[in-house]
């Protein structure tokens, strides 16, 4: 077979065949958290190609000298989206998945069990508008906030409903857009002052800039909703 043409579901035994490793291998890298756990139908487990890239890439690697620990970060930066620079400066693993806005992509079907709860449409609309999910159908995937699901999920587990936090995420979304009508009329009133002026080149790296303070910003608000939502239910 060749080594683009693997089949969409693979036995252990098969993938440990194509990715020329051993059962016991692909167990341990489990066990590691360097590839994730197989889809279960009954008592068979099935793999996927995702699986089989995987594997080839940590056979690539360890012959390279990288330790599981060390492949355990590159593949928990890439999964976030994060630069080499943020990879340094987050230190390991688990602090990378604490880093603000950072990603990371999980089956569709485990979403309720990160956000903790029973989701219905309405709510899966609301997390889309505050950009905390967004769903890749092709590859079966959501790719999620790491840090704001999992703030959701703690919300969850103190006893507040679906209904609760679909509210928030209401509140959230109706202060963004404030936030953005009221950052348009001050860009207007820049532009309006400048216009006597030599035009002023918007970089890629000034959007970027600007993107970044935009998500941060975001979180801000969700984050001091929450807070006035602890503090009503304590209060009660």
């Amino acid at each position: 077979m060749p080594r683009d043409a693997a089949p969409r579901e693979l036995r252990i035994e098969e993938l440990a065949e194509l990715a020329q490793t051993s059962v016991r291998n692909i167990r341990v890298y489990q066990e590691k958290g360097l590839i994730r756990p197989p889809v279960r139908r009954g008592r068979t487990a099935w793999y996927s190609p995702e699986h089989l890239s995987r594997l080839r890439r940590i056979t690539a690697l360890l012959e390279r000298g990288y330790t599981f620990a060390t492949m355990e970060e590159l593949f928990t930066a890439e999964s976030l989206g994060l630069t080499v620079s943020e990879m340094i400066e987050a230190g390991s693993a688990e602090d990378m998945r604490r880093l603000p806005g950072a990603r990371r992509a999980i089956p569709i079907d485990e979403l309720g069990r990160a956000f903790g709860l029973e989701l219905d449409p309405e709510f899966l609309r609301l997390a889309q508008g505050c950009g905390l999910l967004s769903f890749d159908e092709s590859r079966g995937v959501v790719d999620i906030d790491v840090a704001s699901v999992r703030m959701l999920s703690v919300l969850a587990e103190l006893g507040f409903d679906i209904g609760d936090l679909g509210s928030l995420l209401e509140r959230t979304q109706d202060m963004a857009r404030e936030a953005v009508v009221a950052s348009g009329e001050l860009l207007d009133r820049v532009i309006e002052a400048r216009a006597d002026s030599p035009p002023y080149a918007r970089t890629r790296e000034d959007m970027e800039v600007i993107a970044v303070i935009g998500s941060k910003l975001l979180r801000r608000m969700c984050v001091h909703l929450v807070s006035e939502m602890l503090d009503a239910r304590l209060h009660e």
